[in-house]
C-alpha cells in the first residue's frame, strides 16, 4: 500500500504506472493506493488559478508582505486546519521542516506553485492506475471536493469519500471517522470485496 498526502498525493498518482515499469518476477506488486487531500495537477482550483489571479496582482515582492501573511493565515484557518485549538504538533512540523527544498518544489506560497512542479499533471493518466485507490478529502479542504471529483473520475474504480468537518488536515481532525474509513477500505482489500461503484461514495 502507498500512502500519499497532500503533495505526496500528487506523486503518488504516478507511483502505480511508475511500478510497472521496473517490476520484476520478484518484486512485490503494489496492493493498493490511498491518496488524501491531493489531487492530479498544480494548476486548477484554489492551489492554483483563483489565487493566482488575486494574489499576482499585489506589488512586488508579493509573498513577504504583511497583509499576505494575514491573509494566509485566514486562509489557513478556514481550508487548511479548522481545528479550534491550532495543534502544537502542526506549528512545530511547519518550523522543523526544510523550506528551501519547499519552496524549490512548490514556491514560497501555500496559494499557487511557481516551483518545479508548477506544469506538474498526471490528469491525463490517471486511467493507468489499476489498484484499488481511496480518496479522502475535507468539505472545505484547500483541495476542493471539485478537484476529488477528478481523481475520482480519472481513476477506475475509486472510492471517494468527503469527511464534512474537515479542511485539509482530515487525519487530526476527524481521527475517528479517518480511521474508520480508511480501515473499511483496507478490511475489503483484504478480502477481495467489491467496494467501488462510479459514484462517489459521500457526494460533493
Amino acid at each position: 500500500m502507498h500512502v500519499g498526502r497532500s503533495v505526496s498525493g500528487m506523486r503518488a498518482a504516478a507511483l502505480e504506472r511508475i511500478e510497472k515499469r521496473f517490476q520484476s518476477g520478484q518484486t512485490r506488486r503494489l496492493a493498493c493506493l490511498r491518496a488524501a487531500d491531493s489531487r492530479a495537477n498544480s494548476g486548477s482550483g484554489p492551489w492554483g488559478v483563483t489565487h493566482n489571479c488575486f494574489f499576482s496582482n499585489l506589488l512586488v515582492p508579493p509573498l513577504r508582505r504583511v497583509a499576505y501573511e494575514i491573509a494566509g493565515m485566514a486562509f489557513m484557518r478556514r481550508h487548511v486546519c479548522r481545528m479550534a485549538d491550532f495543534p502544537l504538533v502542526l506549528c512545530q512540523d511547519y518550523l522543523a521542516r526544510n523550506q528551501q527544498v519547499y519552496e524549490t518544489l512548490w514556491g514560497p506560497s501555500e496559494f499557487f506553485a511557481t516551483g518545479v512542479l508548477a506544469d506538474w499533471n498526471v490528469e491525463p493518466r490517471l486511467n493507468e492506475i489499476t489498484v484499488p485507490t481511496l480518496i479522502l478529502s475535507g468539505r472545505f479542504d484547500e483541495a476542493t471536493p471539485a478537484q476529488q471529483q477528478r481523481l475520482h473520475e480519472g481513476i477506475p474504480g475509486s472510492r471517494w469519500t468527503v469527511l464534512e468537518h474537515s479542511a485539509h488536515l482530515t487525519f487530526m481532525e476527524e481521527p475517528d471517522r479517518y480511521r474508520e474509513v480508511l480501515t473499511s477500505f483496507l478490511d475489503n482489500v483484504d478480502t477481495g470485496t467489491p467496494m467501488f461503484g462510479s459514484a462517489p461514495s459521500t457526494p460533493p
